[in-house]
């Protein structure tokens, strides 16, 4: 079981209809700032089966399932990440401008996602890491947005503490019950992270 919950800050420009992407304003409103409160419960679970060849483990295999219930606040791309430009006085022939503006307000969704996969893990050859790739199909029931992560894990120590890696995300079309369209969205992240247990000794 995983849970997740966050206090935000988020302020924004009402300078953009989220939903059709028109201007709806001719001159720049103040910032309005809201405190959403995202959070996320998060069921998981699966089934290892060792493969082996000769009484050797070759690798770890085995299906894993997941289910989410999670409260989401994000913003309509083409929103968000933008630069205004405005005079610095009336008549200036210079502008001011300000980096990494939000236009429109943020969306919020709460439902269920439900992920299936399969974990793979290989074992360590020659100087080689350890690899771990763990695929996973999700749908979210709020918006009907199906989405797929694969992850993939170099384990870089004998004992699989210490982990880096890379981690493919695309969420494809889908659509807040408010009518919002949301696009396709794809990104690559890398990472590096440990482990550790509490009551060992260093």
């Amino acid at each position: 079981m995983q849970a997740r919950y966050a206090f935000q800050k988020v302020s924004y420009r009402p300078v953009i209809d989220p939903k059709t992407g028109a201007v709806i304003v001719t001159t720049l409103p103040p910032a309005e700032e809201i405190h959403p409160r995202p959070f996320s419960v998060k069921l998981y679970g699966g089934l290892n089966r060792p493969l082996m060849h000769n009484d050797e483990k070759l690798a770890t295999v085995g299906p894993a399932a997941s289910l989410t219930y999670r409260r989401e606040v994000d913003f309509i791309e083409g929103t968000s990440g933008k630069t205004i430009c405005t005079p610095a006085v009336d008549g200036a022939t210079f502008h001011i401008c300000k980096t990494d503006q939000k236009l429109a307000a943020p969306y919020t969704t709460t439902g269920f996602v439900a992920g299936i996969g399969l974990n793979l893990q290989l074992r360590r050859y020659w100087y080689l890491p350890a690899i771990a790739i763990a695929p996973r199909f999700t749908y979210a029931f709020d918006t009907e947005r199906p989405g797929i992560e694969v992850p993939v894990f170099l384990l870089t120590d004998p004992e699989g503490k210490l982990n880096s890696g890379v981690k493919y995300t695309c969420r494809f079309r889908g659509e807040t019950e408010e009518g919002l369209e949301l696009k396709k969205s794809c990104n690559i992240n890398l990472f590096v992270g440990t482990s550790f247990e509490i009551n060992r000794t260093p």
